[in-house]
């Protein structure tokens, strides 16, 4: 299939920056039953046609592939992350208000750099235009995951401009309780009638939300199983959703929520695809308008 490379920008050391043109199509597989967007508005649907159209694509540094068409393809109307980049596609739109709805499966390989790690990927959402400002790797923004035991969990990026000594302004505040299960100094799990915590800290550009269920035994083991089996195991689709309507962000994997958030600052921006170095399929991407 035909790609046509419009511009390409140094970012960070090593990093590139790719843009394409612009296409979009049905998705192959959308479901007959399912029921129309609030309002009867247009879905905007993220799916490309033919080619990454429409999207900005960022390579790490550390990328085993630093050529774009190797780390993404478009096949049979999905998009088919090869496993071999690592990185995202960014939307050249913002978007705000939404129904995100995401389908994907992992496929069988993985990088040698990480041969019997977890399948890892994830949504980026409300993302900034700086791509690679965080540690010339990843982009401002609230991040969805898609990692094998703990889709749902929520990331908050909010990188640090070392020239002004300031962070990105992004925050959220979230139902949580603090845990102890990583070397970070604070994870925390999100328990609606939680406390209420503003994340990040003031200390940290990063900060996680562990899904609920979150299991506490989690291992970094490819293939890797929650004892809650709220995921599918690999090769099954799982459905990956994520409201945003104004300042709130709900999390559903496969119909339930697994995590929540409100006061979310920005309340809009790009949208990204991860790869992070396993194979994933993804047959639907698209965004049901929603009101405030």
């Amino acid at each position: 299939m035909s790609r046509k490379t419009r511009l390409l920008l140094p970012v960070a050391a090593g990093a590139c920056l790719v843009l394409w043109g612009c296409n979009s199509e049905t998705p192959a597989d959308a479901d007959p039953n399912e029921s129309p967007p609030p309002g009867g508005s247009e879905v905007t649907n993220l799916l490309p046609d033919g080619d990454l159209s429409g999207f900005v694509a960022f390579l790490r540094e550390d990328s085993p592939t630093k050529d774009p068409a190797e780390a993404w393809k478009v096949e049979d109307g999905m998009i088919h992350i090869t496993g071999r980049g690592m990185g995202y596609l960014r939307t050249k739109e913002s978007y705000g208000n939404y129904r995100l709805v995401l389908e994907y499966k992992w496929g069988e390989f993985t990088a040698p750099e990480r041969p019997v790690n977890v399948r890892d990927s994830g949504v980026f959402l409300h993302a900034s235009a700086n791509d690679g400002e965080y540690k010339g790797s990843w982009i401002s923004s609230f991040e969805a995951q898609m990692i094998e035991g703990r889709a749902g969990d929520l990331i908050v990026i909010a990188a640090l401009n070392e020239e002004s000594g300031k962070k990105a302004p992004y925050s959220l505040e979230a139902e949580v309780e603090e845990i102890k299960v990583t070397e970070r100094p604070s994870d925390f799990r999100y328990v609606p009638g939680g406390k209420k915590w503003t994340l990040p800290l003031p200390r940290l550009e990063r900060v996680r939300i562990f899904r609920n269920p979150h299991d506490m035994d989690w291992k970094d083991e490819k293939g890797y199983r929650s004892p809650s089996q709220l995921e599918k195991p690999a090769g099954e689709w799982n459905r990956l959703e994520v409201v945003a309507a104004g300042d709130s962000l709900e999390v559903i994997l496969n119909g339930k929520t697994v995590n929540h958030a409100r006061k979310v600052t920005p309340s809009e921006g790009h949208i990204c695809l991860q790869s992070e170095m396993s194979e994933c399929w993804i047959r639907k991407w698209e965004l049901q308008p929603i009101s405030k």
